[in-house]
C-alpha cells in the first residue's frame, strides 16, 4: 500500500510554495492517486526572513480525506539558502516534522552541502541540487524574480527522480498543462525541462547510486473517475444544479474568500447573482431580501463575520426566509488564527442572537459531504423556512481532496422539490404564517398575484401584522419552533456509524474528523481492537434517539474534536442527559486539539491506547 506525504516550504509569497504544491499535487492526481493538499501557511501576508509556509500534499491508493500525521516522507525546500553550509529557515523550521530517513531536496548554489543535527537524529537524507546554476545555465539572461520560481522545477524534478515517481514526466506535463493554460505552454515547456535537468543532476549525483530500489509509486491509471476539488469549490457549484436562480453576497474573509470570487466569476446573470458588501452584516440583509424574492440565497463567512451575522439569522428566522450560511470555521477568538484550522463555533451557532427562534445547523466532514450538504441545506431551508447554518472549517474548505465524480442524481429528490414548489392559488387568503400541525407556514413572494402580506422582524400574527398579544405570542413561538420537531421526525439524519454499530468502543466526532477518526480505525482494527466510529453531520435538531441506542450500551466512547473546551462533548452530555443516559468523564472520554492544526490520526490512536491500558 502507498501511503506518502510530500512537503513543499518556502518563505511566504516569495517562493512559489503554494502553485508549486499544486503542481505537485495534480501529478500524484493524475498518476491515479487519492490526494489530500492542505496548507499550513501563516496569517500575515509577507513572511520576510523567518516567514516560512509550508504545503502538504499527501497521496495514497486508499481513501484518504485529511493531511493525516505529521511525518512527512520528503521535504522540498524552496528557499534559496545563502550561508555556507546551513540549510535554509524553511527547512529547518520543518524538520521535527520528518519521518525517520526522510529526503530533504534543497538548492546548493549559494550554501552548498549543508548540515544538521535533526538530519543526523532522523538519519534524513540531504539531496542538494544546485537548482539555481541549472536555470542561470539553461535560461541565461532572465530576470532574478523569475529565475527564483524557474528553480522549483528543477527541485521537483529531482525529488521525483530520488523517489522513482513519473520520471518520463508524463503526468507532470499534464499537470502543468492544467496549471498555466494553454496560453502559457512556454512556461510548461521551460518547467518541464527544468524537471528534466532536476532528473539528470540526482542521476549524476552519489544520491542516485546510494537509493535503494523502489516500485515506481502510483504507476496504474485512475481506476475511478475522480475530481480534485476543495470544499469551497464544491459549496460553490451544488446550487447551481438545484433548478433555481442563485444569489450569493459576501465580504471577504479568510478562508472563505474563495466561494466569494467563484461566485463573481461564474455566478453571473442570466443565471444569478453575486454581490460584495460592505460588510458581513449587509451581506445576510441581502440575502435575505433575495430569499424573499424566491431566490435560492447564501452567504458564506468565517467567525468574526458569523459574529456580526447574529441579530440577522434572528431576523431571517422570525421572518421565517430560507437562507443558507457558511461558517468555515479559523482559530478564533477575535482575529485569532485567520489562516489555522479550528472547530470552535460550534456552541456559537448553537446560541448566535438573542431571545429564542430555531435554526437547522449541518457539518460536513469531506469535500464529497460539502456537495450534497450544501443541496440538502438549501432543500432543508426552504422546506422549513429558516436559516440553515453549515459549519465547514479551513482544513477542508481550502484543502484539495480527490472526490469520486458527483453523483447528480442524489440532487434530484431536492430539484424536484424546488421544481414541484407552488405558490399558494389566487383565489385564496393567504397567511404568511398561518398555524399548522408542523409549524411550516405556506410560502409565497412578493409579487404573487392575490397574496398581499406584511413581513417584519417584530412579533406579529398570522398575517404578519405586529402582535403583543400574550396568547398569540405563545401561539406563534411554539409554532416556529415545531418545525424543528418536524425536521427531527421527517429529514433529521445520523450519526452515521462506520463500522459494528454493537461495538463496545466507540469514536465520536463531528465535521472535519471524520477523515482522522476513519483512519484512527483502522490502524486500531489492525491491531485487534473493534471500534465504531459516529460521525455527526446533523447538529440541530440532533439525532438523539439513534445516538441514544448506540451509546447507551458501550464502555468507552472518545469524543475528538479540534477546540480547547469540548463543545461537542458538552452538548452531546445535555441532550443525552434529559433523556436519561449519563455521559460521565470516566465513560466519554475527550481529545481535542486548537493549536491550529488539523487533528492528526496517530494522536487519536495513541490517547486511546493510553486510557485503555489504564482501564485493563
Amino acid at each position: 500500500m502507498n501511503d506518502f506525504t510530500i512537503a513543499i516550504s518556502g518563505v511566504q509569497l516569495e517562493n512559489g510554495a503554494e502553485t508549486t504544491s499544486g503542481i505537485v499535487a495534480r501529478t500524484f492526481f493524475r498518476a491515479g492517486a487519492r490526494v489530500v493538499r492542505f496548507g499550513d501557511y501563516l496569517s500575515t501576508i509577507y513572511g520576510g526572513k523567518a516567514g516560512t509556509t509550508v504545503y502538504l500534499v499527501r497521496a495514497a491508493d486508499k481513501d484518504i480525506t485529511c493531511p493525516g500525521d505529521e511525518q512527512w516522507d520528503t521535504l522540498i525546500c524552496l528557499q534559496l539558502g545563502r550561508e555556507k553550509g546551513i540549510l535554509p529557515v524553511s527547512a529547518t523550521n520543518y524538520l521535527n516534522r520528518m519521518k525517520l530517513g526522510g529526503i530533504v531536496v534543497y538548492d546548493t548554489t549559494k550554501s552548498g552541502e549543508a548540515r544538521h543535527e535533526l538530519c543526523e537524529e532522523l538519519h534524513l537524507q540531504l539531496l542538494g541540487i544546485s537548482a539555481l546554476d541549472i536555470v542561470g545555465k539553461t535560461y541565461p539572461g532572465e530576470d532574478t524574480q523569475k529565475t527564483n520560481l524557474m528553480r522549483n522545477g528543477v527541485l521537483v524534478g529531482a525529488a521525483f527522480a530520488a523517489l522513482g515517481f513519473d520520471t518520463k514526466l508524463e503526468r507532470h506535463r499534464t499537470a502543468l498543462e492544467e496549471t498555466f493554460g494553454k496560453k502559457k505552454l512556454s512556461v510548461v515547456e521551460k518547467n518541464m525541462i527544468l524537471a528534466r535537468k532536476g532528473i539528470e543532476a540526482y542521476t549524476a549525483s552519489s544520491h542516485a547510486e546510494a537509493r535503494t530500489a523502489r516500485p515506481p509509486l502510483f504507476a496504474t491509471e485512475p481506476k475511478a473517475k475522480r475530481l480534485l476539488l476543495r470544499g469551497n469549490d464544491a459549496i460553490f457549484l451544488a446550487p447551481q444544479f438545484l433548478g433555481k436562480p442563485v444569489f450569493y453576497a459576501g465580504y471577504p474573509i479568510t478562508p472563505a474568500s474563495d466561494v466569494l470570487l467563484r461566485n463573481e466569476e461564474f455566478n453571473r446573470p442570466p443565471h444569478g447573482i453575486t454581490m460584495q458588501m460592505e460588510d458581513e452584516i449587509a451581506a445576510l440583509g441581502s440575502v435575505i431580501g433575495a430569499a424573499c424574492g424566491g431566490a435560492l440565497a447564501y452567504t458564506a463567512t468565517s467567525g468574526p463575520g458569523f459574529d456580526l451575522m447574529g441579530e440577522m439569522i434572528g431576523h431571517a428566522s422570525v421572518l421565517e426566509i430560507p437562507v443558507v450560511i457558511f461558517d468555515i470555521q479559523r482559530a478564533g477568538p477575535s482575529t485569532g488564527m485567520p489562516t489555522k484550522t479550528e472547530q470552535s463555533d460550534l456552541s456559537c451557532a448553537l446560541n448566535i442572537g438573542h431571545g429564542e427562534f430555531p435554526r437547522i445547523i449541518l457539518a460536513p466532514g469531506d469535500v464529497e459531504e460539502h456537495f450534497y450538504e450544501t443541496a440538502r441545506a438549501f432543500y432543508l431551508a426552504w422546506k422549513y423556512r429558516m436559516p440553515v447554518i453549515v459549519l465547514s472549517s479551513l482544513e477542508v474548505a481550502e484543502g484539495y481532496q480527490t472526490p469520486n465524480y458527483f453523483d447528480y442524481a442524489k440532487l434530484e429528490p431536492y430539484r424536484n422539490f424546488f421544481t414541484n414548489l407552488r405558490l399558494p392559488p389566487q383565489e385564496e387568503k393567504f397567511y404568511p404564517f398561518a398555524i399548522t400541525d408542523s409549524g411550516i407556514s405556506p410560502h409565497t413572494i412578493p409579487g404573487n398575484p392575490g397574496t398581499t402580506f406584511v413581513l417584519n422582524g417584530t412579533e406579529h400574527w398570522i398575517d404578519g401584522r405586529v402582535s403583543t398579544n400574550r396568547e398569540r405570542r405563545i401561539t406563534m413561538m411554539d409554532k416556529r419552533m415545531r418545525k424543528l420537531a418536524t425536521c427531527l421526525r421527517e429529514d433529521t439524519r445520523g450519526p452515521v456509524c462506520y463500522g459494528n454499530e454493537e461495538a463496545a468502543i466507540a469514536l465520536m466526532g463531528w465535521g472535519n474528523t471524520k477523515g482522522a477518526l476513519l483512519e484512527a480505525q483502522e490502524r486500531l482494527t489492525a491491531s485487534g481492537l473493534e471500534t465504531k466510529v459516529l460521525h455527526y453531520i446533523d447538529i440541530l435538531p440532533f439525532p438523539r434517539v439513534r445516538t441514544k441506542r448506540l451509546i447507551q450500551n458501550i464502555k468507552k466512547a472518545f469524543i475528538v474534536e479540534g477546540n480547547k473546551e469540548g463543545q461537542f462533548a458538552e452538548y452531546l452530555a445535555g441532550v443525552m442527559g434529559r433523556m436519561g443516559v449519563a455521559c460521565s468523564e470516566d465513560r466519554f472520554v475527550e481529545i481535542n486539539r486548537y493549536d491550529g492544526a488539523p487533528i492528526e490520526p496517530r494522536i487519536i490512536v495513541n490517547r486511546m491506547k493510553e486510557v485503555m491500558r489504564r482501564v485493563h
